[in-house]
Order: structure tokens, then C-alpha cells, then sequence
């Protein structure tokens, strides 16, 4: 492999995703105005995806990548002998953007998704398929992107897959996860532009998908913070709820708590909340993402204490989190439609 890392671009100054990563551009044969590469200095699949997993595991040291190897495995295989305009391998493309995601720290899913992005679109794997092996939350990503990729560009596909990246980045400067200053001020403005912080957001879709009624009903929120405590109470007092907002200092915390209809614990302490701080009837949602002493994954509420006591409460894992990455996903595409318009 040559040393100079060029990769794709294009007569009119657009650079490809996985340009943003490259040391230095080289002169390239222009063809229709787009760059091809010497077979000499083709990037090698391989290779790349040992970059991925290092970077992935400098961040996630103990990071279980049996999956993401499982993906990169499937996209090679279906991609096949498809071609990038520069003449190498397509996978060359997917693997350049779950690096550059790996570089934002992103999670497993998200790597798992950048690896799949265009197997939906220009493969014969279906949806079906990609939630079956690799879950919901993946194909929910993926497809996400897949319709971001389906407004209209007179651009060519891979021009295309550029720009969507780029929106996708855009989409991340506009805020989409709700928490800068002027999100927060719409939020507790009642403003209708913008998001709310996802966190936020995910437990008011829980309650509705759930049918649990909110108006007139009172509902403790422990933990003050401005990614879920005070945001999470605006949204609630939208619905007409009566919300009392606790935290750490809070006297009789317990009492407070088993007074409510509704408890949302947000406090990043683990099983910091036993079966003596609920009752029958209530409806619980663990915000929390801790690991106890053993190195446990584990939310802020003792699930196997309390999950026998009250009506319905969210695990960890497998709870809100999943939600939260779908609707900070849907944030992205909102926010990039509405920048491409």
C-alpha cells in the first residue's frame, strides 16, 4: 500500500467520508472527475478492519466484538465484487465510516450499523435479516440511514453516500441530542422547535407506548440534571402531570417516592434504590447506566428487589437505552432533512 492514503474525490472539491481520516492526498488519474486509484495502492479490507477494532478498543478496552467482526464478515461477503468508482472493493467504503465513527467513540451498535449502512440498499439482504442477526436496535439505525439516502441528490451514489455522511455530521451540530443551551431553553420554554435531550424524551415515549397515563397522575423524578431530571419534569408538566423533582439531599427520599404514581430514577448510582423506596401499583423507569462492584452493567433502581414490588419498571440493560439511541437516530435524519431543504 502506497504511503499517501488518498482516497476518492471528486472534480468539484468534494472529498468522501473516509477522506476526513486520510495524511495526505496524492495526484489521481480523473475519470468522469472522480479519482482512481492504482491497484498498488488499493486500502487492504483486512487491514482497515484491524484499525477499526484497535481504535474501538482504545476507548472500550473490555468491548466484546464478536458482532462487529460478524458484520464486516456479512458486508464483505455481500458487497462481493462490487467496485468503488476509485476501482476498489466497496467495502473499503463502510469500513472508512465505522472508523470515523469509532473516532467519535460511538457505540457497538452504531459501528455495527456504519459496517451494514448500504448492504439494505445494494444487496439482497433484507431488513429482516439485519434485525434478526444483529438485533432491532441496529436495523433501526440502518435504516434510518438508508432513508436519509433516499432524498433526492442529482449527485452520483457514492457522491450521495459523501454528502449523507456530511449531513449526518451537520445533523450532530445541530444538536440532536437536545442538551446546549438553546435546546434546553425551548424545552423548558415549551418552544416546538428543536429536541428534547433524548434521555428525556425516551421515558415520556415509554409511558405512551405503554398507554400509562400521565395527566393529573404525580410523578417523582430523582436526579436534577439537565440531560434528564429538570428536562424530563418539563416534558411531563406538558402532559399535565404533577411532578416533584428530588435528588441526593432530599429528606425522607423513600417516603417521597413511595407517594408517587410514577417514579423515573436518575441519579448514576447503582441499586441505589431498594424495594423499601416503592410500592404496589407504580410505574418505574431506570435512567440509570452504572456497573456495580463486580463490574456489572446495572441501572440506579435493585431490578431483582423491586421488579416483584411494583406494577411495571425498565431493566438495565435493555430498557430506555435502546430507546434513547432510536429517537437520538430519528433527531439525526429530522435534522438533516431539514438541512437539505
Amino acid at each position: 500500500m502506497s504511503e499517501n492514503k488518498t482516497t476518492y474525490e471528486s472534480l468539484d472539491g468534494k472529498i468522501a467520508p473516509e477522506a476526513l481520516l486520510k495524511d495526505t492526498r496524492g495526484k489521481l488519474q480523473m475519470v468522469d472527475g472522480h479519482g482512481i486509484k492504482q491497484e498498488a495502492d488499493y486500502d487492504d479490507p483486512d487491514k482497515l478492519y484491524g484499525m477499526l477494532i484497535a481504535r474501538i478498543q482504545k476507548y472500550h478496552p473490555s468491548a466484546d466484538v464478536t458482532q462487529i467482526e460478524k458484520a464486516y464478515n456479512l458486508a464483505k461477503k455481500a458487497h462481493g465484487d462490487q467496485k468503488r468508482k476509485s476501482g476498489e472493493p466497496y467495502i473499503i467504503h463502510p469500513l472508512w465510516v465505522a472508523i470515523i465513527l469509532a473516532d467519535l467513540e460511538m457505540d457497538k451498535e452504531t459501528i455495527i450499523a456504519a459496517l451494514l449502512h448500504d448492504v439494505v440498499e445494494d444487496t439482497r439482504i433484507g431488513e429482516d435479516y439485519i434485525k434478526e442477526e444483529f438485533g432491532e436496535e441496529v436495523a433501526l439505525l440502518v435504516d434510518g440511514v438508508t432513508k436519509l439516502g433516499r432524498v433526492a441528490y442529482s449527485a452520483d451514489k457514492l457522491e450521495l453516500q459523501a454528502e449523507n455522511l456530511r449531513k449526518m455530521f451537520l445533523a450532530m451540530a445541530k444538536d440532536i441530542d437536545g442538551v446546549s443551551t438553546a435546546s434546553l431553553g425551548e424545552v423548558f420554554t415549551d418552544a416546538k422547535e428543536g429536541f428534547a435531550p433524548s434521555t428525556a424524551e425516551a421515558c415520556v415515549r415509554a409511558l405512551d407506548f405503554y398507554d400509562i397515563p400521565v395527566e393529573g397522575k404525580h410523578v417523582v423524578v430523582v436526579g436534577r440534571s439537565l440531560v434528564v431530571g429538570k428536562p424530563v419534569a418539563m416534558l411531563l408538566l406538558r402532559r399535565n402531570a404533577s411532578v416533584t423533582i428530588c435528588h441526593s439531599r432530599t429528606e425522607d427520599l423513600p417516603k417521597i417516592m413511595r407517594t408517587a404514581d410514577i417514579v423515573i430514577c436518575a441519579t448514576g448510582r447503582a441499586r441505589a434504590f431498594d424495594a423499601s423506596c416503592f410500592r404496589e401499583g407504580q410505574t418505574v423507569l431506570d435512567v440509570g447506566i452504572n456497573f456495580d462492584k463486580d463490574g456489572n452493567l446495572c441501572g440506579d433502581v435493585d431490578y431483582e428487589s423491586v421488579e416483584p414490588v411494583v406494577d411495571a419498571i425498565t431493566p438495565v440493560p435493555g430498557g430506555l437505552g435502546s430507546v434513547t439511541t432510536s429517537i437520538t437516530m430519528e433527531h439525526t435524519v429530522s435534522a438533516a432533512e431539514k438541512t437539505i431543504r
